[in-house]
């Protein structure tokens, strides 16, 4: 019980980190006018992104795998998406 608790407190304060920042972004994204649109859509995909994300995961710890597997696929996702953040020059 303790990782899976290790993990869901991590998976929180990731997202208090993130939720923010990706808000932030969107009024200097945002083309004139069009900044409803924009946090419109970051809500719409953020939510289906929540939806696809939560059945995917269950299915995967409903699945026969060995224990440990579940979780280093669902452990490879937020790795994943650093490598896919822009880099500074």
């Amino acid at each position: 019980l303790l990782p899976a608790a290790g993990f869901v407190g991590l998976l929180t304060l990731g997202q208090l980190t993130v939720a923010p920042v990706a808000r932030a972004w969107v009024p200097d994204l945002a083309e004139e006018g069009r900044l409803g649109l924009y946090t419109g859509a970051l809500s719409s995909v953020s939510g289906l992104i929540v939806l696809l994300g939560s059945a995917t995961s269950g299915r995967l710890l409903d699945s026969p795998l060995p224990p440990a597997v579940p979780w280093l696929v669902l452990a490879a996702v937020p790795v994943a998406a650093i490598g896919l953040l822009p880099r500074r020059d």
